[in-house]
């Protein structure tokens, strides 16, 4: 049988059990007040709380260009040189 527990993580109600009475269980709970840190098999709408681990930003993400595109491909040399503009003794500007 499964029964309501407080959870020493957060503080909020869990559970400890079997497992298999669990949906009677969340349902009877004050919504809010479920503990996340732990999974709760067969309740569809609940998810663990990620890891704190998870959660970090990456180190760059204080950079404000951290989420630009990368820059476009750079041109051939052979399309370079055809768009520069020849002068009168056929050299490019």
């Amino acid at each position: 049988m499964c029964y309501k527990v407080e959870c020493k993580g957060c503080g909020k109600t869990g559970w400890g059990g079997c497992g298999k009475h669990l949906v009677p269980l969340y349902n009877g709970i004050q919504k809010g007040s479920h503990c996340l840190c732990r999974a709760w098999p067969g309740v569809a709408a609940v998810a663990p709380v990620p890891s704190s681990a998870s959660l970090e930003q990456p180190a760059n993400a204080d950079q404000k260009d951290a989420h630009q595109p990368p820059p476009p491909p750079a041109a051939s040399s052979a399309a370079t040189a055809s768009a520069g503009s020849a002068g009168s003794n056929g050299k490019i500007a």
